[in-house]
């Protein structure tokens, strides 16, 4: 899809291309053309989301790809009810094609607004009339486009939707905030504050409350601290995000209140810091810091016109010609239709300084513009950010890359946001537990509640250590609950990917989660096989040994230890010194030479030898193995049985000439050179 979206005009129908606002391919072109010098970026640096809604597969495809070459995160829909199926959308705006079969604008609008949702939607359609327009505007559409449109009309648009939608954000923040710092008051300074909201003197509220003017800026004073404001206008702005009442308002009766409240009385004198003694030095010129600054800065009077540009400024926006005196809208005649026209006359009419990110048509470039108003007019300082934003989209597009590629494998994907407390899981993830994208509330507390209890010490001990820096990455095996109540094993891993620039606080993590079920099971499988062979080869006086060439190194089975004397508790991984030095003193120097004969051979090795244990406590051995060969055909390991044949050979020394007992033992006992001889069994 990236390369039809690049050929454009080879591949895609002209009109396709119009109706995503391109006029030629090579406008598309140059709008996918990356930014050099990309440096990556966090997600959180770009919040807002564009959900395109619009039945054609190849319009979704390309609109998205020119919304993420600048810098945008999208989310796309071929029909408006998957939009609607969503249980919450991000913010951001919504692009929807007027031409969608199925709930018009209206009805969509509707809905959510029904919902509580203020997501803004822009309209797109071809064939839009005058008259339904305004109906959809008045009905609470936020704008409308029609195609085909230019770039920057559609990234103007996005912007002035995303703005309402920051607004809305940041008074949900406002509220949310406001709510739970006035919810920590005691109902008597509520309602102090509550009557300060209505405009009462402290001497009106005392009456109302039936309490001293004292009581009552003692309240005042223990509010504005535990609200930690500096004086009653913040603390009224605080009120008023919170919703209160005024006091006037308020219900007269009510659940009596404590005066005994605990008041802590501040003082309202401070203390200014004594000034020092020694002579303040000179500042540097203005003008030595307007050209000093890395920024780009310049000054327009009341009129719009240029008065200053620094050196920066006038590299990057007048390409080294003078543009003192000619108006900024003159220069920039796009900029009219963004943003940063609203910013600036409101600054210019409030005078006050605001700070905003607009897309620059005429420059082609995403700008982060600090304006101040000055007695002469406006001082903007910027900077070009375009790098930024499209690292941030570089970086979204490989995750959501990643993300593919692990749903590939099988594997289900998650992203923890540890300042908001969600973690967004795949699809793959949640359809392993049993969930649908809307029947499991994504939230880390939410995700604990499913973990087995006996893993979650485990769990909790590991991802500690990560965030704590005492490990690289987060791995952990443990259990998970599903919706049908069944028990998943779930092996994690992950790592930190994001941390505060100041604090070094961990902000976000991201993993992968692979089922291992039936790799647990399997395990617990072949636990149960080795338990049960171990209790065969203790029964049958058999054991297990395991010679590697290469190092030398012995391995022993529990049975083969205790036939050597060696403690259980002892390492499994013996030296062949250590093995040699366990076997009787007239024994050891027939039993090693056999032994390497059959190496050097590749014979079957087999031979009767005793051990001898801490307690002088002899046994007879019968060991035999054979040579292992690797992929080259030389021999790598010698595995083998030992058997425990002491009782046996007793009973043969006690039957004396008893042939008959002794040959039937035969294909036990080795004869001639395999045995070592003149050996008594009850002698060291």
């Amino acid at each position: 899809m990236i390369n039809y979206v690049r050929r454009g005009i080879t591949e895609c129908p002209q009109r396709s291309l119009r109706r995503v606002g391109i006029e030629s391919s090579q406008q598309l072109q140059q709008s996918a053309a990356p930014c050099a010098g990309a440096s990556h970026l966090p997600r959180f640096a770009i919040p807002f989301v564009i959900h395109i809604v619009e039945e054609d597969a190849k319009v979704r495809a390309a609109l998205s790809y020119l919304l993420a070459g600048r810098g945008y995160k999208t989310e796309i829909y071929a029909a408006a009810e998957e939009l609607l199926a969503q249980r919450r959308l991000r913010d951001g705006c919504i692009l929807y094609s007027w031409e969608m079969p199925g709930p018009g604008v209206l009805d969509l609008v509707a809905e959510l607004e029904a919902r509580g949702c203020s997501t803004p939607v822009i309209m797109i359609g071809e064939n839009i009339s005058v008259s339904a327009a305004i109906e959809s505007l008045r009905s609470g559409a936020f704008d409308f486009l029609q195609r085909p449109y230019e770039e920057a009309a559609l990234i103007a648009a996005i912007e002035r939707a995303c703005d309402r939608s920051r607004v809305a954000a940041d008074q949900r923040r406002r509220k949310s905030s406001a709510r739970s710092q006035i919810g920590r008051l005691s109902a008597r300074k509520r309602q102090v504050l509550q009557g300060l909201l209505a405009g009462m003197s402290n001497k009106v509220i005392a009456q109302r409350l039936a309490l001293s003017p004292r009581t009552v800026e003692l309240y005042r004073a223990s509010a504005m601290e535990e609200l930690e404001v500096g004086n009653l206008a913040e603390a009224l702005r605080m009120a008023m995000d919170a919703e209160l009442t005024p006091l006037s308002e308020a219900p007269a009766t009510g659940p009596p209140l404590d005066e005994q409240d605990d008041i802590a009385e501040c003082s309202s004198e401070q203390t200014a810091p004594a000034a020092g003694n020694g002579a303040i030095p000179p500042l540097p010129h203005i003008m030595d810091i307007l050209e000093g600054t890395t920024d780009c800065v310049f000054l327009v009077d009341h009129e719009w016109r240029f008065t200053y540009l620094n050196a920066n400024a006038r590299q990057l926006i007048a390409g080294g010609q003078d543009l003192i005196g000619v108006e900024l809208w003159e220069r920039f005649p796009l900029a009219a239709s963004t943003r940063a026209w609203d910013e600036l006359h409101r600054a210019a009419a409030d005078r006050r300084p605001t700070r905003f990110e607009f897309y620059e048509p005429d420059l082609r470039s995403w700008l982060d513009v600090n304006v101040r108003p000055y007695s002469a007019g406006l001082q903007v300082c910027f900077r070009n950010i375009s790098h930024e934003r499209y690292s941030s989209a570089q970086l979204r597009l490989s995750e959501e890359n990643l993300l593919h590629a692990l749903e590939a494998a099988g594997d289900g994907a998650w992203d923890w946001d540890m300042q908001t407390g969600d973690v967004a899981m795949s699809s793959a993830f949640l359809a392993r537990l049993g969930y649908g994208p809307d029947a499991f509330s994504p939230t880390f507390d939410n995700f604990v509640h499913l973990v087995h209890p006996d893993d979650l010490p485990v769990l909790t001990r590991r991802l500690k250590d990560h965030l704590e820096g005492r490990s690289e990455s987060f791995r952990c095996e443990y259990r998970l609950r599903r919706s049908d109540g069944r028990w998943l094993w779930n092996l994690d891993r992950g790592r930190i990917v994001a941390r505060h620039p100041v604090t070094a606080l961990p902000l976000r993590m991201v993993g992968s989660a692979s089922d291992i079920t039936h790799i647990k099971a399997a395990q617990q499988t072949a636990e149960e096989a080795l338990k049960r062979l171990e209790l065969a080869q203790g029964n049958a006086g058999v054991g297990l040994w395991d010679l590697d060439l290469a190092s030398g190194v012995v391995r022993f089975c529990e049975r083969s230890r205790a036939m050597h004397g060696l403690s259980p508790e002892g390492p499994s991984e013996l030296t062949a010194e250590l093995w040699s030095s366990t076997v009787h003193d007239a024994d050891r120097e027939q039993a090693v030479a056999k032994l390497q004969d059959s190496i050097a051979s590749g014979e079957t090795y087999r031979i009767c030898y005793r051990t001898v244990d801490t307690n002088r406590a002899v046994r007879w051995v019968l060991g035999m193995g054979r040579a292992v060969s690797g992929h080259d055909g030389k021999a790598e390991r010698f595995v083998g049985l030992n058997i425990e044949i002491t009782a046996l050979t007793a009973l043969i020394n006690d039957a004396d000439d008893d042939h008959v007992l002794a040959n039937s033992c035969g294909d036990i006992l080795p004869r001639g050179d395999d045995a070592i001889d003149g050996n008594d069994p009850a002698a060291p």
